[in-house]
């Protein structure tokens, strides 16, 4: 699995998909909110995981199980998962402010990204914090454009369709590994390489957000 992370190879996702079948991974897809939207302070959407909501034909499970399919989701709600593997398996709800202040500049209120709910245990979270890690610092890592001098940054790249046009070129990721304080999602559209065009842009918002 750390290899197929490593090197974003999709036919090992599918062969992992279809051994746990539709129903688990729809599951697990919906504990991390897919196709649900976020309980953010604006509205959001919502996306969803297949046309009708369930995984049921070995094709669809094959090409879900590697983000693809009849899958539809938002740089919000990547962001979210990422955060949830950097967090422990723990969903933070997301805010688009950091505090209220008054006329004069004081602290009123501040805004912080309080847990939703667990969606895996920290042991899991732990493993796939490794594996993603390795996905970006790894030999040969896909998402080595993500790097950051003396950061170890977990991530990985993805590459979505898009009918009629180009694929779309993704990057989800965190830092540091072992205690994250930032997380992103990058989508560059109308390119296939994630690895080249969306994950060196989430290194410089994360090292930015580290003050590197």
């Amino acid at each position: 699995m750390a290899d197929g992370y490593r090197l974003s190879e999709n036919i090992y996702f599918a062969q992992i998909g279809l051994r746990i079948g539709g129903a688990t991974l729809a599951e697990y897809a919906k504990r991390f909110g897919v196709g649900a939207s976020p309980h953010a302070d604006l509205p959001a959407a919502p996306g969803q995981l297949s046309n009708t909501g369930s995984l049921d034909r070995p094709t669809l499970v094959a090409d879900t199980s590697y983000g693809q399919g009849e899958l539809l989701t938002s740089p919000l709600r990547m962001a979210l998962i990422a955060a949830a593997i950097g967090r422990g398996g723990i969903m933070p709800t997301p805010h688009y402010a950091l505090e209220v202040r008054d006329a004069a500049g004081n602290t009123i209120r501040t805004i912080a990204p309080t847990p939703a709910g667990q969606v895996v245990n920290p042991q899991t979270a732990a493993q796939v914090t490794q594996m993603l890690v390795g996905a970006v610092s790894g030999p040969g890592a896909y998402a080595y454009g993500a790097k950051i001098p003396g950061v170890n940054v977990a991530g990985k790249t993805g590459t979505a369709e898009n009918p009629g046009g180009a694929p779309h070129g993704w990057f989800v990721g965190f830092a540091p590994a072992e205690a994250p304080t930032v997380a992103v999602a990058v989508i560059v559209e109308n390119t296939p390489d994630g690895g080249v065009a969306a994950a060196p842009i989430g290194g410089k918002v994360m090292a930015a957000a580290l003050g590197r």
